[in-house]
């Protein structure tokens, strides 16, 4: 073969080769995330109903389906989910932030709560915008009318961004909340707070609220003035839909609750539909030196023993908190739409010397914390006396089923 042909041919098959990876990078950016975790597909056609249950506030749920959660060998249940707090800055006008989110529904957005502060006299824009290859695009939808322009003064953590007309998105895409400071007096500081590590996790499922809906493309973005970087940081945000509806990470506080003397802390759950467990788990560690172990109990809404035990010797606690569990059998059933309060207890330890399990708490909305108010973080102060319910706060846990 002349070298000519040669050439021509390794011409053609460079440029087939070249076809054949456009083609595929073209497919593995238009993933659809739903795709793994998929929700009806045809959900806007559900009639949204509201549970029956006492507390649920306004919570919007898809009718019940069959949603087989003991097929398998291993279930997980509850909101398994530790991290500690995290504070990303703008140090200057050309740093800018972005939290990128998977729809959970379609519609149109109206408004979003986001914790963010400023230097006195800084203006902060924010607009939605349609996700690029990972990154926000330059124009924001529904161009300039899409954007919010607020005054932050240092005092506010929070801010209700309202636009001046309605966003429409589209569920199962991806988009972003793009965040930047338009006037900064003297390269003063903008600050977005966050999670340090990312659980890409939507705490309230629609579709099943005993369970977290996943959102693999959660993170927070930031711009350097050159390039975008994924922080891997987990957002706090909460979108308003002009129909009512509500999406987003609403945590804004990983916080201990003590336990010792008289105070019992876990968490309250009115399963949606009947599971069961035979193993539980809390994010736990010491305050000071304990004096007793640590004992778990499960009460039925009549305050009545379900199960109870060891739940671990005082000696295990080495170092920082650590997911701690406990085993029992036989296995227990939690039924649909009734009450169980699974709770942590050291009645010889004091409050000084004893327990901390932990939380999430400060939610900004808390409608959407998991399972809404229906299942929430739950303690008595009294010996059991009584109950106090904390509607904006979930206990760090899980429930197994591991048969």
């Amino acid at each position: 073969m002349s070298t000519l042909k040669q050439i021509k041919n390794y011409r053609f098959f460079l440029l087939v080769g070249v076809v054949v990876f456009g083609i595929a990078m073209i497919i593995s950016f238009t993933f659809n995330p739903d795709e793994n975790f998929p929700e009806p597909s045809n959900l806007q056609r559900f009639e949204l109903i509201e549970p029956k249950f006492e507390n649920s506030e306004n919570l919007k749920l898809l009718p019940k389906t069959n949603l087989n959660k003991n097929n398998t060998k291993t279930q997980f249940f509850g909101y398994p989910v530790d991290s500690t707090n995290s504070i990303i800055q703008a140090e200057n006008s050309e740093q800018k932030f972005s939290i990128r989110f998977t729809a959970k529904f379609s519609g149109d957005i109206s408004n979003i709560l986001l914790p963010i502060k400023t230097d006195e006299g800084n203006k902060v824009r924010v607009g939605i915008h349609e996700d690029k290859f990972g990154f926000p695009s330059k124009v924001p939808l529904a161009r300039n009318d899409a954007h919010s322009y607020s005054i932050i003064i240092p005092s506010t953590e929070v801010i209700e961004v309202n636009f001046t007309q309605n966003v429409p998105i589209t569920k199962g895409k991806t988009y972003h909340i793009l965040i930047e400071p338009t006037i900064n007096q003297n390269n003063q500081t903008t600050w977005l707070r966050a999670y340090h590590d990312n659980w890409r996790l939507n705490s309230l499922n629609h579709t099943d609220p005993d369970v977290t809906w996943a959102d693999p493309s959660l993170d927070i973005l930031f711009y350097d003035g050159e390039f975008w970087l994924e922080t891997d940081n987990w957002p706090i945000y909460v979108i308003k839909y002009s129909n009512g509806l509500s999406d987003g990470q609403p945590y804004t506080l990983f916080a201990p609750w003590i336990i010792g003397e008289e105070r019992y802390v876990g968490q309250a759950v009115i399963p949606y539909s009947s599971y069961t467990i035979n193993e539980i788990s809390f994010f736990v560690g010491t305050k000071g030196d304990p004096k007793d172990d640590l004992y778990y109990a499960i009460y039925d809404s009549k305050d009545m023993v379900m199960r109870d035990g060891l739940f671990a010797k005082k000696g295990e606690f080495q170092g920082p908190p650590k997911w701690q569990s406990a085993s029992f059998w036989p296995s227990l059933t939690f039924e649909s739409g009734e009450l169980y309060r699974v709770v942590l207890y050291s009645p010889e330890s004091t409050l000084k010397d004893g327990y901390h399990v932990y939380g999430h708490e400060f939610m900004l909305d808390k409608t959407l914390g998991y399972g809404s108010t229906i299942h929430h973080l739950t303690a008595s102060f009294n010996g059991l006396e009584s109950w106090i319910e904390w509607y904006d706060a979930d206990a760090a846990f899980k429930f197994v089923n591991s048969n």
